[in-house]
């Protein structure tokens, strides 16, 4: 594996409920002791958005700073990356189960079990719209070409295309089956819905119009010892850079998955997902995977592995394409991590920059933000020893 070893895990804010103050940081939220089922960072990465089991939207500011609070014996310096005071913007009456930033990074969606999605003023604090469904909204996405247009899923099993300005329906397809992610593609072209029995289906976006391309099944053949005749859920879609994009299924795997010509070209296992609407994501230089598991943990994976069966995969049962070479590790002692993401990389550029002006030899190798299902977020960062003789991004 070409990553670090993520024993390096350093503190980066003081947690006085942990008694690890060398490997975390938790923020607690006053008054909230609910899951944390997903968190954004907004387009200008200057804030967090969280939502969960309470249905409040959290926003909270991203501020790289030296706090000046010695953390260890050894008198190392606290750089605070979330401050921990946050606005709450109350109104859903149930979970929230997603969210999207519009990209001036000034309005903000939520979608959410009561049969609702909200627009909100992230700088006013204030509901903008209300656009009602006749189902759990599962998944939302802004229009990456049509500022104006979103597009819903719904557990009613339609997919729609909204106008903002109008709160209105300007297109929809009923589709069979419930809907449980969506994506829209680097491209700008093509809408990606995932589906309760394991199916991707692809959509062509002519002018916010929806046409129906192909579909892909994601799903084993084999499942203790009997045919799969249907996937498992879809929890999350994610497009990469390179035309390529990863689908979380509630079968504990993860398929990376060529856009070109639809293949699968690696599948991730190690996880344990069945049950929770987890999402993977990808670091800043799209090279590592984290994710949740059911089981306490959160694994890292290579988006590549470099190995390669040399016996005949028929009598090893290993296969090229398979990714089972993971890290991992336990942040929370009695809570699963429901939600985890990198930081971004301007944030990650800040970050280093800081810390390089304290500690001449020492690299931020990459940050995460972790949240659980008891309402924790914990920030990690990777700290490694800077060899001079390399250079770094």
């Amino acid at each position: 594996m070409n990553y670090t070893n993520f024993a390096n895990l350093l503190c980066l804010q003081l947690f006085d409920d942990e008694k690890k103050p060398n490997l975390e940081v938790s923020l607690k939220k006053e008054k909230n002791t609910n899951s944390i089922w997903v968190a954004k960072f907004s387009p200008n990465n200057k804030a967090l958005a969280t939502g969960g089991s309470d249905g409040v939207l959290r926003i909270y500011n991203v501020t790289i700073m030296h706090s000046g609070i010695q953390i260890n014996e050894n008198g190392d310096p606290n750089f605070q990356v979330i401050d921990p005071h946050c606005s709450l913007l109350v109104g859903h009456k149930s979970d929230i189960v997603d969210i999207a930033w519009f990209k001036d990074s000034r309005l903000i969606l939520t979608a959410s079990i009561d049969k609702t999605v909200r627009l909100w003023n992230a700088e006013s604090q204030k509901l903008v719209k209300i656009f009602e469904h006749s189902d759990i909204v599962s998944c939302l996405s802004f229009h990456p070409v049509i500022d104006e247009y979103f597009a819903t899923g719904c557990f009613d099993k339609m997919i729609r295309i909204w106008d903002l300005n109008e709160t209105r329906v300007v297109d929809w397809i009923q589709t069979t089956d419930i809907i449980t992610a969506l994506a829209y593609s680097p491209d700008k072209n093509h809408l990606l819905v995932g589906f309760y029995k394991g199916i991707i289906k692809i959509y062509r976006t002519d002018q916010g119009k929806l046409k129906f391309i192909m579909e892909i099944t994601c799903k084993n053949a084999f499942s203790w010892g009997k045919i799969n005749k249907v996937g498992k859920k879809v929890t999350g879609i994610i497009f990469t850079e390179d035309y390529e994009f990863l689908v979380m299924t509630n079968d504990s795997r993860m398929r990376l998955i060529d856009f070109k010509n639809y293949q699968t070209k690696v599948k991730y296992k190690g996880h344990s997902s069945g049950k929770y609407h987890i999402q993977p994501s990808f670091n800043a230089e799209k090279e590592m995977i984290i994710c949740g598991s059911e089981d306490g943990r959160v694994m890292v994976w290579n988006k590549t592995s470099d190995y390669i069966p040399q016996i005949n995969p028929l009598y090893t049962r290993q296969k090229k394409n398979r990714n089972t070479s993971y890290e991992y590790f336990k942040p929370f002692s009695k809570a699963n991590t429901t939600c985890s993401i990198w930081l971004p990389y301007p944030v990650l550029k800040k970050y280093r920059e800081s810390v390089l002006s304290i500690w001449k030899d020492i690299y931020v190798d990459n940050l995460m933000i972790l949240f659980s299902s008891d309402a924790k977020i914990k920030v990690l960062g990777n700290f490694i020893e800077l060899d001079h003789s390399v250079q770094r991004k």
